[in-house]
């Protein structure tokens, strides 16, 4: 009984790392003067050049670039934006709930449309006051699940940081 235990114990060791996916393969994005962070997959682009002065971020799976550089445009992979919003946002006929998140006790509505051969996904959420609106926008039907969980992941991992000007 002892050896199956460890023959048992050394299988989870060893194949462990490859069930978990890439969860563990993430980069970390800080921003000390905007006050927030999250995570994101590791093989993913992020362009926060100015965003200072756009008020976006923008993530980039390495599929996405292949495509247009416009984000309707894109044929693979997907692109996330993340805004930081004045006042309060109305939802448009175009989009309908679709999904919920559920992030530390809040519930956040997810909303969906289609618009040229493009999924997009919409989730709102207000910290310490700044509303911050996350897109997705995923062409490929095929991989909408997949995509779709990298980005509530990405929400689930976003915090204001108590170290921000804000």
């Amino acid at each position: 009984m002892k050896k199956a235990r460890w023959e048992l114990l050394l299988l989870c060791v060893l194949i462990g790392p490859l069930c978990s996916g890439h969860q563990n393969n993430t980069k970390e994005y800080k921003n000390a003067e905007l006050g927030i962070s999250f995570s994101y997959p590791d093989t993913w682009i992020l362009n926060a050049d100015s965003v200072e002065k756009t008020r976006l971020i923008s993530l980039f799976s390495s599929e996405a670039l292949e495509t247009k550089e416009t984000t309707m445009d894109l044929v693979k992979g997907v692109k996330v934006e993340i805004y930081f919003l004045q006042g309060e946002v109305e939802e448009t006929s175009q989009q309908k709930q679709c999904g919920l998140l559920t992030k530390q006790s809040k519930r956040l509505r997810q909303y969906c449309q289609e618009a040229d051969s493009c999924f997009i996904i919409i989730t709102r959420e207000k910290i310490n006051g700044q509303l911050y609106s996350f897109l997705a926008y995923i062409p490929e039907k095929e991989k909408r699940k997949e995509y779709w969980a990298t980005y509530n992941a990405i929400i689930l991992s976003f915090a204001f940081t108590k170290s921000g000007s804000k």
